[in-house]
C-alpha cells in the first residue's frame, strides 16, 4: 500500500475516532443526565413515602385529639351532671334533717302537754309507801292523787344498763351522723336524769320516745353491712325500752 493510501486510511481511522469520540462524550452526558435524573426522582419517592408517612401520622393524630376532646366534653358533661346530682343530694339531706328535728320537737312538745295536763299533786299527810316510787302520792279527802312509777330499784338499774349497752354498741349501728349524735345525747340525758337525786320521768320518758324513734327502723330489718344480728338486738332494745314508755 502506498503511503498516499496509507494517509488516507489513516485520515479516516482518526475521523472515526473523533466520531467514536463524540458519541462516548454524549452518551457520557446522557448517561450523567439520566443518573442526574434518576437520584432526582429516587428523592422525589423518597419525599413522597416521607409525605404519605406523615399523612398517616397526621391522620393518626387527629384522630386521637378527636377522641381525647370527645373524652373531655363527655367529662365536662358528666361533671355538670354529679354537680346536679350532689346539690340535689343536699337539698334532700337538709330536708330530712328539717323534717327529723320538726319530728323531734313536735314529740317533745307533745310530751310536755302531756306533762302539762296533769293536775296538781297535794300530798296530805302521805304515809311510807315501800318501794320504789317517785312521784307524790296523797291521802285524804277530796284530793286528787297522782303518781309516776318508773320501776323498782332493779328495772332502775336495768334500764340504765340498757342505755349503757346502746351508748357502748352506737358504732356498730348504721346511722347518719345527725341521728348518732341525737342517738347518743338523748342515752346521756336519760342516764344523767336516772341518776340525778330526784329523777323527772317526763324528761325519761320524752329522751326514751327519741331513742325508740331513732332506732325503729333499724328495728325493721336487719342492715346490710352492720354487725351480724343487730336489727334483732334493736328490736330487743326497743321492747326493753317499752317497758319503761
Amino acid at each position: 500500500m502506498s503511503i498516499s493510501q496509507l494517509t488516507s486510511q489513516l485520515s479516516n481511522k482518526r475521523k472515526k475516532c473523533v466520531e467514536a469520540r463524540n458519541k462516548i462524550s454524549g452518551y457520557a452526558k446522557t448517561a450523567a443526565d439520566e443518573s442526574s435524573k434518576a437520584a432526582k426522582a429516587a428523592k422525589a419517592v423518597t419525599r413522597a413515602r416521607q409525605e404519605s408517612a406523615r399523612q398517616r401520622k397526621m391522620s393518626e393524630q387527629q384522630r386521637h385529639q378527636k377522641l381525647a376532646n370527645d373524652a373531655l366534653n363527655n367529662q365536662a358533661s358528666w361533671q355538670k351532671k354529679l354537680s346536679a346530682l350532689e346539690s340535689d343530694v343536699a337539698k334532700i339531706e337538709k330536708k330530712l334533717d328539717d323534717a327529723r328535728i320538726a319530728e323531734s320537737k313536735k314529740i317533745a312538745k307533745e310530751t310536755s302537754r302531756k306533762i302539762g295536763a296533769i293536775e296538781p299533786v297535794i300530798n296530805v299527810n302521805a304515809p311510807l309507801v315501800d318501794g320504789d316510787n317517785y312521784g307524790n302520792v296523797a291521802v285524804g279527802n277530796n284530793v286528787t292523787q297522782s303518781q309516776t312509777i318508773i320501776g323498782s330499784s332493779n328495772e332502775f338499774e336495768g334500764l340504765k344498763d340498757l342505755l349503757r349497752d346502746i351508748v357502748d354498741r352506737l358504732d356498730d349501728l348504721e346511722l347518719t351522723d345527725i341521728d348518732k349524735c341525737d342517738l347518743r345525747e338523748s342515752v346521756e340525758e336519760a342516764l344523767n336524769e336516772l341518776q340525778s337525786e330526784e329523777p323527772e320521768p317526763g324528761r325519761v320518758h320524752m329522751a326514751i320516745r327519741l331513742i325508740k324513734r331513732i332506732l325503729t327502723p333499724i328495728g325493721s330489718a336487719a342492715i346490710t353491712g352492720a354487725a351480724t344480728g343487730t336489727g334483732t338486738l334493736v328490736q330487743q332494745w326497743i321492747t326493753q325500752l317499752g317497758q319503761f314508755c
